[in-house]
């Protein structure tokens, strides 16, 4: 495999993936190489004189996960022109000396495979004939968290864990985190309390002040945040939602859940402005109440920010509540113009022209389907491009499009203005990138048509920086380093995560209040594992 230095060119496409990036002398610059982050110019400058003469290395911090393989190429750092990289070599420093586990090459190669959590400061001196810089290294070892699933919402992040428990990170302050302490925000995983064991589903709403919830192994929910179900208003421990047996499916919304039985209907409980609960009726519902839908069983469910939707056992959509741009799909929208009246829609009408559904992602203001031909179809808000039709429809569409910017997937999920999908174990994604809530090394938006954003011209893969080409506009983004080895994704209002084969969980997009679970609030254009947090 052919090897390519770090030119300053390379250096300033590289630099799109950071935000603070720059081309001074401490150039600062995050990419990925084979089970690592690396991010340059963040540690000490060098410990003892350069004899360099024109060579330059840079230095970086590289965060790699406790058992599991760590591999990157020194040479990729070599910064000079005129000098090539593969004639560098390089070599522990004297009175400096590498863990057990750590080795470093000759021609470059650092590798290793981390047995435990620790940081390691290594000083490195690369060499080209007589001349030589010294170089800092850390290595921050990690404990990731592992997972079954993995649930993201606009403030609080949950995941299933190993054990059918559950762990959640981010947004607190209404009990969303559900371990009792009262904290206003985590930012790395703490366990819910009184779940070990039990959980098979989660659900966590689209706003900050929200409910989160759980299907456990005796198809019974408990929840616990805001409105959890059984008559109070806020739980911040999981409380036994009444009523709810053989459920099937559970959603959440802005502040209203609802939840499947086995005999096709569906109860709901929170609040119901705009028929989101699938009534008519007012006000604040504390407990689930049974949806006055006239609509085949729903063994499915998926609510957005103010509307619900449900799939049939025949593979038909039904969707109820906020239909202003046309979310619900029926070919209507309830938002008068000229008299500026949004008009609630609490009766479950079905999606047109979709008969064969396999999934259904209702998103913030949009909603999304797949197919029995596994096409992608998007209806609703398309202001941001969110929609997938290269803006054929902006700014909304009343009854489904099919997403042409994608050709097909097997997994969908419709955010707020952005969508993304997965085939394959790869994630692609497209709409409104603020926040870097699409995952692509970037907070700029992918809509159709684009021409502000150029993608950056190499991946890094396996320690190596290749050639790379950069799709056209007309085409789904991918999100760096998840084009293998997804097995789930799970988008909401300010981000995503992902689910790898490896069990690991990568999170990214908008990071107030830690609900990435990296232990930091630092946006992430690009996605960056969550660390295990508590046991």
């Amino acid at each position: 495999m052919q090897r390519f230095k770090l030119s300053t060119a390379i250096a300033a496409a590289v630099m799109l993936l950071l935000p603070s990036a720059s081309l001074a002398d401490d150039m600062s610059f995050m990419f990925r190489s084979h089970g690592v982050v690396v991010e340059t110019g963040n540690v000490p400058s060098q410990p003892v004189p350069d004899t360099g003469d024109g060579l330059d290395v840079a230095s970086a911090t590289f965060k790699v996960s406790v058992n599991k393989p760590f591999e990157f190429d020194l040479r990729n750092l070599v910064r000079s022109d005129g000098i090539d990289p593969s004639s560098v070599t390089f070599a522990v420093a004297d009175g400096n000396t590498a863990p057990a586990w750590l080795t470093l090459a000759a021609d470059g190669l650092l590798s290793g495979l981390p047995p435990l959590e620790e940081t390691v400061d290594l000083t490195v001196r690369a060499k080209v004939g007589d001349r030589s810089v010294t170089r800092r290294y850390k290595l921050e070892v990690f404990n990731a968290l592992l997972a079954k699933k993995v649930v993201t919402g606009d403030s609080t992040t949950c995941a299933i864990t190993l054990d059918d428990g559950a762990k959640c990170w981010g947004w607190g302050r209404e009990g969303q985190l559900g371990n009792g302490n009262g904290a206003n925000w985590s930012e790395l995983p703490v366990r819910v309390s009184g779940l070990d064991g039990r959980v098979k589903d989660l659900a966590v709403g689209t706003t900050a002040v929200t409910t989160v919830c759980a299907l456990l192994d005796d198809a019974t929910v408990s929840c616990w945040g805001r409105y959890p179900g059984n008559g109070s208003t806020m739980s911040r421990i999981p409380v036994a939602v009444p009523g709810l047996n053989n459920v099937t499916s559970i959603a959440v919304g802005n502040t209203h859940a609802c939840a499947a039985k086995t005999d096709g209907s569906v109860w709901c409980w929170g609040d119901n402005p705009l028929g989101q609960r699938g009534t008519a009726l007012d006000g604040i519902a504390l407990k689930p109440m049974r949806a006055d839908l006239v609509a085949p069983a729903i063994v499915s469910l998926s609510a957005g920010s103010q509307h619900t939707c449900g799939l049939t056992v025949t593979g038909a959509g039904y969707c109820w509540g906020n239909n202003g741009v046309g979310q619900l799909g029926n070919g209507t929208r309830s938002y008068d113009f000229q008299s500026n009246i949004l008009s609630p829609s609490p009766t479950a009408t079905e999606v047109v022209g979709l008969t064969d559904i396999v999934q259904i992602s209702a998103g913030y203001y949009h909603t999304c389907a797949i197919d029995g031909s596994w096409r992608v179809y998007c209806w609703g808000s398309g202001m941001i491009g969110e929609l997938g039709d290269r803006g054929a429809n902006s700014p909304a569409l009343l009854s489904p499009a099919e997403a042409v910017i994608i050709s097909s997937a097997e997994s969908i999920a419709a955010g707020s203005q952005f969508s993304c999908a997965m085939s394959a174990g790869s994630v692609k994604c497209w709409g409104w990138g603020r926040g870097g809530r699409l995952g692509i090394g970037t907070d700029a938006n992918w809509e159709w048509p684009n021409s502000t954003f150029p993608l950056p011209d190499i991946e890094i893969e396996n320690g190596y920086i290749e050639p790379s080409t950069s799709p056209s506009s007309d085409e789904a983004a991918p999100v760096v380093g998840m084009q293998s080895g997804v097995s789930h994704i799970s988008v909401s209002t300010r981000g995503g995560c992902g689910l790898m084969t490896d069990q690991r969980v990568k999170c990214w997009g908008e990071n107030y209040p830690g609900r990435i679970g990296d232990g930091t609030d630092v946006d992430r254009w690009s996605p960056v594992y969550v660390r295990s947090g508590e046991p």
